[in-house]
């Protein structure tokens, strides 16, 4: 993103907003690998996931699930805008909401990006346990940063797909395990995809 403007931008986010719908859209949970150590892989940053609560979806006429186990969808932060020192901020705020709760004005998106319920006012940045099935949709962000005339500032991020878990897993024996070990060929290709970039 540049700023074309002629003043200065203060307290900038940027982010990466997904929803997946992934097989039947109200059973879908969302999560987080914000720095988490991964079983077999190490430490893991700035990834977003979303997958089917059941980790079962079946054929059906509209064609929406063919086959097989659904796994998760994520977005990896690949490159994120830097802070004064040069330092990447990464994923500072993670929200996840459902249709009847999307921030839909300008300062409602604003307060979701910096981190806050827009709802409450109150300061959460990070949405990382979800507890109830639905049709969830969640927002990645980066910030805060200023932006002086004709600066620049990158966000680059990756899509991936991967397995996650065994058919009729619940997400909440998948999510409970230790060392987040069903998240491993999510964490792999995340790390994978960074080192490549």
């Amino acid at each position: 993103v540049r700023n074309a403007g002629d003043d200065t931008l203060k307290a900038c986010y940027m982010g990466a907003l997904m929803d997946p719908d992934v097989g039947e859209h109200a059973d879908d949970m969302v999560g987080t690998l914000l720095n988490d150590s991964v079983a077999g892989v190490g430490w893991v940053r700035d990834v977003g996931f979303v997958g089917d609560n059941d980790n079962i979806e079946v054929a059906n006429a509209r064609q929406q699930w063919e086959l097989g186990t659904p796994g998760v969808v994520a977005y990896k932060f690949l490159e994120s805008p830097k802070d004064p020192d040069g330092n990447p901020l990464g994923m500072t705020a993670f929200k996840k909401f459902t249709i009847d709760i999307d921030p839909v004005t300008d300062q409602a998106q604003y307060l979701t990006m910096a981190g806050y319920d827009y709802r409450t006012g109150v300061f959460s940045p990070y949405d990382s346990v979800d507890v109830a099935p639905a049709d969830k949709r969640f927002v990645q962000c980066s910030g805060p940063f200023d932006m002086a005339p004709s600066d620049v500032k990158v966000l680059i991020v990756a899509c991936i797909a991967a397995p996650y878990g065994d058919e009729g897993e619940t997400w909440e024996s998948r999510r409970t395990q230790p060392y987040n070990a069903p998240l491993v060929d999510l964490a792999r290709a995340a790390n994978s995809a960074q080192f490549i970039y």
